[in-house]
């Protein structure tokens, strides 16, 4: 999702860049490798809990969700159709069979992928383009000993996080004037292809015009592949971090002892 940073005066825009990436993966993990009711009911939980607490907005997470919306549904409807769980069998024609397990199966996976939108938001939407990059730099950073181009790497990640929001507001634009224009598309899904057709090639110009004056601005700055660059800003773990990371693990302790218990 495009990078919808706005600086708010809560504790979560003060974590470290760093921990807020290991926490983000970390969180993912969790959520791809369980599949207990108990344990998606926490995670449903403390995320939500999070976003709360951290002031960010929901009214710029909802346009997120209907994005992902046929994400979901074609999640669902393939493994409600395709699936090969058993259970009880509701439907069964040309080799097509709808099982218990299977909408099981279709629901959990389409909710795990809502759980990594609500993830990726908390970081995203809490930590700047800028430091989202420097972050990754300095994790990466001791891979510069197996010759791997960190730097380069991390300034490609930044465009790309400065791009997205970018390119999205040039489509918006591209789509308002063509409106302004008297552009008819018709209705339905013959209409909805015409529009995007007639929005992808202007869009691609305007993309290749905006890259080639960023590579003339960066080399004009004395941008150098290969150069071993600083940062003006140098990260310090703080007692948010600590306690950041300290109730996150106890609380996911506490979740993964209590499915230990019920199971058992």
């Amino acid at each position: 999702m495009p990078n919808e940073f706005k600086h708010r005066d809560s504790f979560i825009f003060k974590i470290d860049p760093r921990v807020k990436l290991i926490w983000t993966l970390s969180m993912m993990a969790l959520t791809a490798f369980v599949f207990s009711a108990y344990l998606y009911a926490g995670l449903t939980i403390y995320l939500f809990a999070l976003f709360t607490i951290s002031r960010l907005s929901w009214s710029r997470l909802l346009p997120a969700c209907r994005i992902f919306l046929i994400m979901f549904a074609i999640t669902f409807l393939l493994h409600t159709l395709f699936g090969t769980a058993g259970g009880t069998v509701y439907f069964h024609i040309a080799g097509i069979k709808i099982t218990s397990g299977s909408i099981h199966d279709g629901l959990l996976y389409s909710y795990r992928i809502m759980l990594f939108l609500i993830i990726a938001a908390i970081s995203d939407m809490s930590t700047s383009a800028i430091d989202m990059a420097d972050g990754i730099l300095k994790l990466i950073k001791p891979l510069r000993h197996l010759r791997i181009p960190v730097s380069e790497i991390a300034t490609m990640l930044f465009v790309a996080l400065r791009f997205v929001p970018v390119l999205t507001d040039e489509a918006r634009i591209i789509r308002m004037s063509q409106m302004a224009r008297g552009m008819k598309t018709g209705g339905g899904l013959i209409g909805k292809i015409r529009s995007a057709r007639m929005l992808v090639m202007p869009l691609m110009m305007g993309a290749v015009r905006r890259a080639d004056n960023l590579s003339l601005a960066i080399e004009s700055r004395g941008y150098r592949v290969g150069i071993i660059r600083t940062s003006m800003r140098e990260f310090v773990l703080t007692w948010r971090d600590e306690v950041f990371v300290i109730v996150t693990l106890a609380f996911v302790g506490i979740l993964l002892w209590v499915d230990r218990i019920v199971v058992s």
